[in-house]
This record gives C-alpha cells, sequence and structure tokens, in this order.
C-alpha cells in the first residue's frame, strides 16, 4: 500500500462511519416516534425564547421568563433522555462516542442555564436579564448541531461516494435557523438600535422583532447593515453571524456545483 493511500483509507474511516451527520441519520431511522417529535422539539425551542420580549418591554415580565425557563428545561432534558436511552442501543464504538458529545451539548448547557437562573433568583437578582443572556447562549446548541450536520455532509460528500447525499433541506434549514437565531440574541438582549423620529426630535431606540430578524437577514447575506446599528457586544455578534453566512452560502454554492458535476458524470457513463 503506497503512502498516498492510507492518508485516503484515514479520511474514509473517519467520516464513513462516525461524526454527529452520521449519528443524528441513524437517530431519525430507527429511534422511536415519541424520541423522534422530542428531538425535533428540541431544534424548534429557539421560538420559545422571544416570549421574553426586548429592552423596551416591561421590566416585570416574571411570567414570560417562568414561561421560558420551564419550557426549555422541559425540551432539553425530555430530549437528553431520549439520547441516553437511543445511545444504549449502539453498538458501534464511533456512534457511541458521538452520541456521548451531542448528549454533552445538550445537557450542560440547559444545567448551567438552569443554576444561573436559581442562584439569581435565590440572591434577589434581576432574574429576566439573567434569563436573557442565558436563554441567548442555550438556543445556540441546535444551530451548532445543524451547521455540524452540514459541515460533516458536504466534506463526507467529497471524500466517500456511498450515502454521502447532502439534503437541501439541511441547508435551508441551516439558513432559517441562523437568521431566526442570531435575530432573536439581538432582540431580547437589545444590542440593535434604530432611529425614532415620532417624539420629533430623533433618537434611538431598541428595535422590535421584526426589526431584528430583517438585520439578521441583511447581515447573513452579506448585504451589509441599514439604519440599525449594533451597540456593545452586538458588533461582534453581527462579525460572526456575516462569517457563518459566507461559510453557509458556499457551502451551498458547492453543494450546487457537486450536484451538476455528478449529474453529468452520471449522464456519461
Amino acid at each position: 500500500m503506497s503512502a498516498s493511500e492510507k492518508p485516503k483509507q484515514r479520511r474514509y474511516r473517519i467520516y464513513s462511519t462516525s461524526g454527529i451527520y452520521d449519528y443524528l441519520t441513524r437517530f431519525f431511522s430507527v429511534a422511536s416516534l415519541p424520541s423522534k417529535v422530542v428531538f425535533i422539539a428540541f431544534f424548534l425551542v429557539f421560538l420559545m425564547v422571544p416570549i421574553l420580549g426586548g429592552p423596551s418591554s416591561v421590566s416585570d415580565r416574571r411570567l414570560e421568563s417562568g414561561v421560558v425557563f420551564l419550557g426549555l428545561n422541559l425540551v432539553f432534558y425530555l430530549t437528553g433522555s431520549a439520547l441516553y436511552r437511543f445511545n444504549r442501543t449502539l453498538t458501534d464504538p464511533r456512534l457511541k462516542i458521538a452520541g456521548k458529545v451531542v448528549l454533552t451539548m445538550i445537557v450542560v448547557p440547559i444545567s448551567i442555564y438552569s443554576l444561573l437562573a436559581l442562584l439569581s433568583l435565590s440572591l434577589g437578582g434581576e432574574v429576566v436579564s439573567v434569563l436573557r443572556v442565558s436563554s441567548s447562549i442555550v438556543v445556540i446548541i441546535p444551530l451548532l448541531l445543524v451547521i455540524t450536520m452540514l459541515v460533516e455532509s458536504v466534506i463526507r460528500r467529497g471524500i466517500v461516494e456511498v450515502n454521502s447525499r447532502v439534503p437541501l433541506a439541511l441547508v435551508f434549514l441551516t439558513i432559517l435557523l441562523i437568521m431566526y437565531t442570531f435575530a432573536t440574541i439581538f432582540f431580547v438582549n437589545g444590542l440593535l438600535l434604530k432611529t425614532d423620529l415620532t417624539s420629533g426630535s430623533p433618537k434611538f431606540v431598541p428595535v422590535n422583532f421584526e426589526d431584528a430578524l430583517y438585520y439578521s437577514g441583511l447581515i447573513f447575506t452579506t448585504l451589509g447593515s441599514s439604519d440599525i446599528l449594533p451597540v456593545d457586544i452586538g458588533k461582534s455578534v453581527t462579525f460572526f453571524e456575516s462569517v457563518s453566512g459566507y461559510l453557509v452560502l458556499g457551502f451551498l454554492t458547492a453543494i450546487f456545483i457537486q450536484a451538476i458535476i455528478t449529474a453529468r458524470e452520471g449522464h456519461r457513463t
């Protein structure tokens, strides 16, 4: 065996039988229907966070904060329980490792989130502000899993020809999830301001969720910003969303090119 063939076989072993993409594909293929429903709810959990409202909302939002707190905990721990039971049925050691990674990514952040909220409540601190920040961090977890699946599927597409399709639904889901998640982070933490002319003299006020989603779409598609301005750490968040937009849109281009090349080769043969 030549030296050039060994790296190829090593890459084949890595991307053909292990990874989060393979693990989640296996999960949705063989897991029970209730487990699948719970996991889909986990990917939709970011829809709950805007319930907290923006900083311009009434400061005393304990009911909404309690709903978000209990909802996030319920969905995350139910998902962790479903994955734990599924992991016990696996025999492939590589998939077991991937399962432990996914389970850790879900259980650890929600545990830290809950401890911070309960600690702030016990110390008499501002619970709503803690929930805003920690909720923004927690809802990134589903986004990270989807992006990881997309990256792994694209890499495997270029290395392994068997069972390595890149579903376009995954690409569009990633795009929508990124824009919505960043819009949620901008909105609930008051990281965006816009000019308000209704009072006669112009002044900067926090944006509503529709404006945050509009701004997130502009940044993700790299079209640039508008009259909405990021403030404080919002400038860094804007930068990271712009970079993620470059990456995901680049992956989308690569997928279409690869699909065209594969179709032409199949037609010739």
